[in-house]
């Protein structure tokens, strides 16, 4: 684990939030690209390349940097937790470019979810010092719960290829100029499958990071850096594939926001089947699993409201239209 001096811990929550901030300033840059394409579809002229597109892969590679460094000094569950506030940079910077305010709902949602990460964060559990490499702690983990651990990456994975699975037929057969309906299967499993591809990368890159910068005193393996950078390698590309993928296909706005917030929840699962966790008093372990369902709650928050106003974007415009033609029959 981390190291838990609070210089260290500062250190650890900057370092993550301007991760956060470098990878927002890449799902701008992916959310111009795909609209820049969508215009040329419209014209009937080729995909290309663009600056937008550069500047996704700059800002994420980046972000990835930040990210690495962050991990040196957090626990695995508090970093998830403290990049929970994805939610919250992202709409600043959507209102900082767009000028898109929040709407009362939405604030009321994500008010509720980083409520939960606030309470995850200060009533955390007792994770401890760092003893061995990341790559030892995960060995050591599964030879204590190797059966629960093999249960719980079986489901998850089975649920995010047959999700794929399932997006990827459905995308081919529906009008792919349409975004879907935020609360429809499609959207939602679509959240699901790359929120876990997304907690899978952040769960591998942190034992890989443990097992390069390990505990004071620990010896470096350079087989453990291996068998770590292996087990990252497929979930860095299964997660960047599934967020270029799902980025086009997804109702946008719904998707950026609940995919980090399932990301965080499986995060927090993975805790449990790992490394184990436990609690230093019962209050702690209230709280904490109150700030969890809290969580739950604004990411089924989210998704309604968007859905709840898509339908009266939708209303509007539709009565906007009846006064248009009714203004110009007579």
């Amino acid at each position: 684990m981390a190291d838990t001096d609070g210089t260290s811990f500062a250190w650890g929550i900057v370092l993550c939030t301007l991760g956060s901030w470098l990878v927002n300033i890449a799902h701008i840059c992916l959310k111009e690209h795909n609209r820049m394409n969508d215009k040329r579809a419209r014209q009937n002229l080729p995909e290309k390349c663009s600056a937008y597109n550069v500047g996704y892969w700059v800002f994420f590679l980046f972000s990835v940097a930040f990210d690495i460094a962050s991990m040196k000094y957090l626990h695995q569950i508090m970093w998830c937790t403290v990049s929970a506030f994805d939610v919250l940079w992202y709409n600043f910077f959507v209102y900082w470019f767009y000028d898109r305010p929040f709407d009362g709902l939405e604030v009321v949602a994500i008010f509720f979810f980083l409520t939960g990460a606030l309470f995850c964060t200060v009533w955390e559990p007792a994770t401890g010092a760092k003893v061995g490499s990341g790559w030892e702690q995960f060995a050591d983990a599964f030879a204590t719960y190797g059966a629960s651990e093999i249960i719980f990456f079986s489901i998850m994975a089975c649920v995010m290829i047959g999700g794929t699975v399932y997006i990827l037929t459905k995308f081919n057969q529906r009008n792919q100029n349409i975004e879907p309906e935020p609360t429809s299967f499609f959207n939602c499993a679509g959240i699901i499958c790359n929120g876990i591809a997304m907690a899978f990368y952040a769960m591998s890159l942190y034992i890989l990071v443990n097992t390069i910068f390990t505990p004071t005193g620990e010896e470096v393996v350079n087989k453990h850096i291996l068998y770590s950078a292996l087990l990252f390698l497929p979930f860095f590309f299964i997660s960047g594939g599934m967020e270029w993928t799902t980025a086009n296909c997804l109702h946008y706005k719904t998707q950026i926001m609940a995919v980090v917030m399932v990301s965080t929840m499986v995060q927090l699962g993975t805790n449990y089947f790992i490394w184990g966790i436990s609690f230093q008093n019962s209050y702690t372990y209230t709280m904490w699993w109150m700030g969890l369902g809290l969580e739950i709650s604004g990411l089924i928050g989210w998704i309604l409201v968007q859905q709840y106003l898509k339908d009266l974007s939708e209303k509007d415009r539709a009565m906007l239209a009846q006064v248009t033609v009714h203004a110009m029959t007579k």
